[in-house]
């Protein structure tokens, strides 16, 4: 038997199958699976060229798989794509038993290998998801770019391009900052990037949160005014977990971890994340998480079919595993 994690994404979508001794059978990554992108005809095709080329690799057939869990972005916001997404997801697994989840959850699943405790996303987007030990589920964030997503690329991006006018106008002093998005987006004249952002990307989320990187390229340079955007997103994903734990219980340890691109900064980042959580309780462990996202996802699959709490003998063995997988 086997089983089957979907970790949808606003950028990527990324497939991982198990068997039942917890061996990885066969990955898959492709494009977006967000219904407010590729609507539910492509979350349809996403979800159709996944199974299709995970079952390839493993050499088995659909009906082997026995339980799917898919953390599909959006869920649970609105009702009308949530419509979309489990008629999306019913067309192509109706074969075997699913659980659809909003994608911050297989989050969670794949940092804490679906232990108790919290996980920061902190992608194109930002939302932080948690179960405590008595099984409650709480969510904090998650409002969209428009709304909120405070601490995302999105929001770094939107933070670094304030930062960029207003130092191209000369009311902030100049850094590096200026020279390096002029360089990478080839700008000559002062207001380009109006165009870039609005005609060009058409502010898509994706393409506007690339711009983070630059944000990244600066701060190693020592811009201050970078550094001072990676502080204040830590500060922002710090509130989200100061949300959930007031409405959640844990035992004398608090696990903490994280996922997503703007983790890539490293201890621009992370530093001052764990100087916020440090003074709001010291028994927060902050750790990297345990796996991808996708293979959390097919690890929540196999512990629901089978009934069982992870322990951390199937953990040390899968993560084990994965390891074993990603090197060849």
């Amino acid at each position: 038997m086997f089983f089957l994690g979907v970790d949808g994404g606003g950028t990527k979508t990324k497939f991982a199958l198990f068997n039942d001794q917890l061996k990885v059978c066969g990955t898959f990554d492709t494009t977006t699976s967000h219904v407010t992108q590729v609507g539910k005809e492509g979350v349809i095709k996403v979800l159709q060229s996944g199974l299709e080329n995970v079952l390839q690799e493993a050499k088995i057939c659909k009906e082997e798989i026995k339980y799917v869990v898919l953390g599909m972005p959006g869920y649970t916001e609105i009702k009308s794509n949530d419509a979309q997404i489990e008629e999306a997801v019913a067309s192509v697994f109706n074969f075997t038993n699913y659980y659809i989840v909003n994608d911050a959850e297989v989050g969670w699943a794949g940092a804490l290998a679906c232990q108790p405790g919290i996980n920061i996303v902190a992608g194109t987007g930002s939302i932080a998801f948690a179960v405590d030990v008595e099984g409650r589920r709480e969510r904090i964030g998650g409002w969209g770019e428009f709304i909120g997503d405070e601490g995302s690329a999105y929001w770094i991006a939107k933070k670094t391009l304030e930062g960029y006018s207003k130092q191209k106008d000369g009311r902030l002093l100049k850094t590096v900052l200026v020279d390096i998005i002029d360089k990478k987006y080839g700008i000559k004249d002062k207001f380009e990037i109006i165009d870039i952002m609005h005609n060009q990307y058409k502010l898509k989320r994706d393409k506007v949160a690339e711009l983070s990187l630059c944000t990244f390229a600066a701060a190693q340079r020592g811009c201050k005014y970078s550094i001072e955007i990676f502080e204040k997103a830590a500060y922002e994903l710090f509130l989200h977990v100061e949300g959930i734990l007031r409405k959640t219980k844990y035992s004398d340890t608090i696990l903490v971890s994280y996922v997503g691109g703007v983790f890539k900064a490293g201890d621009f980042v992370l530093q001052p994340l764990k100087t916020f959580l440090s003074k709001l309780n010291d028994k927060i462990v902050l750790l990297p998480p345990k796996m991808e996202p996708c293979f959390g996802a097919a690890f929540y699959a196999y512990l629901k079919y089978k009934s069982l709490n992870p322990t951390e003998e199937l953990i040390d063995t899968l993560v084990q595993e994965i390891r074993n997988y990603l090197k060849n």
